[in-house]
């Protein structure tokens, strides 16, 4: 499967590997943006709070998507 608008212009990603009669396979919207789900890895995952993302955002670390 093909996909365009990613970072790094069309992208080939894997299709459903098994086909049954029937079965439809998840649609694929796109591959996220570089950097587009740091907040919530580091909010949710790690515990990181808004104050001190935003001090990495400042401090060059990270960037807000």
């Amino acid at each position: 499967m093909k996909l365009s608008g990613t970072p790094l212009g069309e992208a080939l990603t894997p299709g459903a590997v098994l086909r049954l009669t029937g079965y439809v396979p998840p649609a694929y919207e796109g591959i996220p943006a570089t950097g587009e789900h740091t907040w919530d890895v580091l909010a949710e995952d790690l515990g990181i709070s808004r104050e001190a993302f935003q001090s990495l955002v400042r401090a060059g670390v990270v960037r807000e998507p």
